[in-house]
């Protein structure tokens, strides 16, 4: 979580869902986070966290990886090298995933 010492951490939102996007905005935002709704893979950039969907994995760069929370079937984010949720999702784990993606 953001405090006085630390500047609010930025986090880029990519779903094609505009309702998840701002779910999950919302629950950043709460954390403390500066949240920026992107509208295409093409406006990532290395310089926020990224919370996203599988459709759009290949177009982060591996560098940001260790910043990349992918949200989707368990099909679909299993065995990838980021933090991954899986659906069905659950109030607990939406929050342990957050929080992980929000520490450095």
């Amino acid at each position: 979580m953001a405090n006085s010492d630390n500047p609010s951490p930025a986090v880029s939102v990519l779903f094609s869902d505009s309702d998840v996007a701002s779910i999950f905005a919302e629950l950043l935002e709460a954390q403390g986070a500066e949240v920026s709704f992107l509208s295409s893979s093409a406006q990532l950039t290395g310089k926020t966290r990224i919370v996203t969907e599988p459709r759009y994995f290949p177009e982060i760069s591996p560098d940001q990886y260790r910043h990349c929370l992918i949200v989707g079937n368990r099909e679909a984010v299993k065995g990838l090298p980021t933090l991954a949720l899986a659906r069905p999702l659950t109030e607990e784990s939406v929050e342990q995933a957050l929080a992980k993606l929000m520490q450095d």
